[in-house]
């Protein structure tokens, strides 16, 4: 799999941190950290260096196209603007297939609509690449 991407890398006393992003599905998806020693072999071009730590992640999505939409719910008139109980519910009610923004914090997040109090956050889904992408 060929991928179109970014690099972070990000130094500080304890050593480097690279990250690898995948620019269709947003995500990052490897992280590895070297300590001061062990970029200093890499850069010299020792080959096999080991890594103080290496994960890798979001492996599922990387390579799928990233989409998103709004999505709105009603709160219970006595919860208004309650950012846990906002959670619990989305939880419960979430699309299949959808990732729950649960952050409540935004200026949006809460409103009333025909005197009815709703919440409103992000969903996220990766979907395959159709063919003419």
């Amino acid at each position: 799999m060929i991928l179109n991407g970014q690099i972070t890398i990000l130094a500080d006393e304890d050593g480097i941190r690279i990250e690898l992003i995948d620019d269709t599905s947003s995500l990052p998806f490897a992280r590895v950290k070297l300590n001061p020693k062990q970029f200093c072999q890499a850069m010299s071009r020792l080959a096999h260096t080991p890594c103080e730590k290496m994960e890798v992640f979001n492996l599922d999505n990387v390579g799928k196209n990233l989409e998103h939409k709004s999505f709105e719910f009603e709160m219970p008139d006595n919860q208004y603007r309650n950012k846990e109980v906002a959670k619990d519910i989305l939880q419960k009610i979430c699309p299949e297939g959808w990732k729950p923004d649960l952050y409540f914090d935004s200026q949006g997040s809460f409103f009333v609509r025909d005197d009815k109090p709703y919440a409103r956050t992000r969903l996220r889904r990766w979907v395959e690449q159709s063919e003419e992408t």
